[in-house]
């Protein structure tokens, strides 16, 4: 049986077809995602549909689409036959009621992280997602670029020992504006939704290459930060303890511009990530680096260029695991992924909000 939003395999092999996307939502990371695509052969935007009328026509012509791609509605966009995939570039509270509408039309779903506003909510994306037999994948799209494949060769090889510990922020100075999306809760604003998922992933990623598996799960979380005028965490810290010995230390900062990088503390030397979450530090870059030092040893920079845009290759990841209905290729975010990194979002809010403290987090 064909995938759902796909054509049926033909009995001879051709060249896999683009994938067509609909755009929900015409802000900045919707631009970002449709300037991946130009000129690529995996997949290519043939629609969008705006938060208000005249928003995706606007959206449209800035970005050269079809002349039929602005729809004026969400039920006009997820009827058309010409859709295979749907990428969801709203605000974070509206997530959960678009992915639930693309998932009932058939369309294959990619979700701007964070993938809802909290697990329950994740858990009904995805347990609705699999009713359907729809696929469904969460947009951490740095994960799918090969400076992280390339860091969890180096830590599974042993280049800097017994891995022991990570430090990794994603910290920048936003100006205060009650009204913008960042301070505003009804607009699911805070570091932690906006990007505290991001050192999480990775704490997970890196303390899996530890345990032997895709993601570690920590045994303990203890967690503060600062709770602005506006209601939303403005700043936040997290050390993680896992059972295997191995810690985190993480900080997410909206408010701070304490730096946006990762390192990996081995018993033998350690591995740098300057910008682990944008290439270069660049929304569009392709190349990435890790500087690699080992004890007596100097520093070694590898310098990792990617094929594609970020975005790009998020969109290939996505293509090849549909194609192969199967999760996405390792390291990109799993669902299983997806699920425990919220479970720790809901954890670590929790504790921020009741003034800091420890906890136990929930469990597979």
């Amino acid at each position: 049986m064909p995938m759902p939003g796909r054509a049926a395999a033909p009995d001879v092999a051709e060249e896999p077809q683009p994938l067509r996307w609909l755009l929900i939502g015409t802000g900045e990371i919707a631009g970002d995602f449709t300037r991946g695509l130009v000129g690529e052969s995996h997949g290519r935007v043939v629609a969008a549909v705006g938060s208000r009328p005249g928003r995706a026509d606007a959206f449209a012509q800035q970005w050269g689409l079809p002349g039929d791609a602005a729809e004026d509605t969400l039920a006009e966009a997820l009827a058309r036959d010409d859709v295979d995939a749907v990428y969801i570039a709203t605000p974070h509270p509206t997530h959960e009621d678009l992915a639930l509408a693309a998932i009932r039309a058939g369309k294959a779903v990619l979700v701007e992280k964070p993938i809802a506003m909290n697990a329950a909510s994740a858990q009904r994306i995805v347990d609705a997602a699999e009713q359907h037999g729809v696929f469904l994948m969460e947009a951490f799209m740095y994960r799918c670029h090969p400076v992280i494949a390339e860091l969890v060769r180096l830590l599974r090889e042993g280049a800097i020992g017994a891995v022991t510990r990570l430090e990794s922020v994603f910290c920048f100075r936003a100006p205060f504006d009650p009204a913008h999306r960042l301070f505003n809760p009804a607009l699911g604003g805070g570091a932690i939704l906006d990007v505290g998922g991001y050192p999480l992933s990775l704490a997970g990623l890196v303390s899996g290459s530890v345990e032997g598996r895709p993601y570690g799960h920590p045994a303990k979380i203890n967690a503060s930060g600062h709770v602005g005028e506006s209601e939303v965490i403005e700043d936040a810290r997290a050390d993680l303890a896992y059972d295997s010995g191995f810690r985190a230390a993480l900080r997410c900062s909206i408010r701070e511009d304490a730096g946006t990088t990762a390192t990996v503390f081995g018993e033998a030397g350690t591995i740098r990530l300057p910008d682990p979450w944008l290439p270069g530090g660049d929304r569009h870059g392709r190349a990435s680096e890790l500087v690699i030092e080992r004890s007596g040893e100097p520093p070694q920079t590898l310098r990792i260029e990617a094929p594609a845009d970020v975005y790009a290759l998020e969109a290939r990841v996505f293509a090849d695991a549909l194609g192969r209905s199967a999760d996405p290729e390792f390291p990109a975010m799993s669902i299983t992924d997806t699920l425990a990194n919220m479970r720790l979002i809901d954890a670590w809010r929790s504790l921020v909000f009741a003034g800091g403290g420890e906890a136990r987090p929930e469990r597979d």
